[in-house]
């Protein structure tokens, strides 16, 4: 009989302007900044959960990488789940940045991947979840020191990977929220590092590895 895979416990920093004493009543207080989003994490980390989500939003709160960049430095084991609103940054930019914190947080740094409308734009579903798949894949490219050379419908692009890598590397953890492109990333992904998926909203929490 196999052992049980061990379970992760992840808390929430509210970056989004989410946080509340009592449900959907603000709290000037409690609104996002450095100070209190920290706050939050550091008591995760004492706490003892695992891991930490930094949630991404552009009318509420405050940016997700920034802060990420910053926490890294006053926290030493919890793992940073970062959310990134792909198509908001070039691939080769956000591959960069996503290296230099990775290094900064000592690999501790997981990038969950957002597919939804960017600030000032409205996209349907499908197509949106397809620029996410193009944008996904040449991510992981670089972050795994791979040259990008792809011509799709959202992406034109050729270019060498950065000389700033993930600490984290191989393989570094790409967490992604959209079931029905699983299928391609997984026939994509053939004969590569193991790509950790997590799909949410679900009950209970589905882990998908390959």
């Amino acid at each position: 009989m196999s052992a049980a895979a061990p379970v992760e416990v992840a808390w929430f920093s509210a970056l989004c302007d989410d946080d509340y004493e009592q449900l959907g009543v603000a709290d000037p207080a409690l609104r996002s900044s450095w100070l209190h989003c920290s706050d939050i994490v550091r008591a995760s980390e004492r706490a003892g959960f695992d891991s930490v989500l930094l949630p991404s939003g552009y009318s509420l709160g405050i940016d997700s990488t920034a802060f990420a960049a910053g926490v890294a430095g006053v926290t030493e084991r919890i793992r940073l789940l970062l959310a990134v609103r792909l198509g908001e940054l070039v691939v080769p930019q956000l591959a960069r940045q996503l290296a230099t914190v990775d290094q900064m947080a000592g690999g501790r740094l997981a990038v969950n991947l957002i597919s939804s409308d960017l600030p000032g734009e409205t996209l349907a579903s499908a197509p949106r979840y397809r620029r996410t798949l193009e944008i996904a894949l040449a991510l992981r490219d670089l972050l795994d020191c791979k040259p990008v050379d792809t011509h799709g419908e959202f992406m034109d692009l050729t270019i060498d990977p950065p000389s700033a890598l993930p600490q984290s590397l191989p393989g570094m953890q790409i967490l992604e929220t959209w079931s029905d492109v699983l299928d391609t990333i997984r026939a994509q992904q053939q004969g590569r590092h193991r790509l950790r998926v997590v799909v949410y909203p679900c009950a209970p929490l589905q882990v998908f590895e390959g």
